[in-house]
């Protein structure tokens, strides 16, 4: 019974991980779009018709809020790009952009 309770602990994270990663992606209207691309009956809506039937409601409920959250996490900090990639630059010397001048900034290299 244990193993598996943590087999549907592990899938449930799973599938909320690849659900946050393409709200994160900016891709959350594929699960919005529902209804009215059902309708045109493109080929397009017919895809992600199919990717939506597989949540359920609390899956659809959990997506709408999660995407409300981002939104309001990003609607505070509007100067930062917080999607952007979280991978460290391969570069060892990294162009700086600066949105106010700082004036002189004196780092460990001079």
């Amino acid at each position: 019974m244990r193993r598996g309770k943590r087999a549907l602990l592990a899938y449930h994270r799973a599938r909320t991980g690849k659900i946050e990663g393409r709200i994160w992606e900016g891709r959350e209207e594929e699960f919005e779009a529902r209804g009215s691309d059902q309708s045109q009956g493109n080929a397009n809506g017919a895809a992600i018709h199919e990717a939506e039937c597989n949540l359920s409601p609390e899956e659809e409920d959990y997506v709408r809020q999660y995407a409300e959250l981002l939104a309001a996490m990003k609607g505070k900090w509007t100067d930062i790009d917080l999607t952007g990639s979280l991978e460290p630059p391969g570069d060892l010397f990294v162009d700086v952009r600066c949105l106010k001048d700082a004036g002189e900034v004196q780092t460990e290299y001079g």
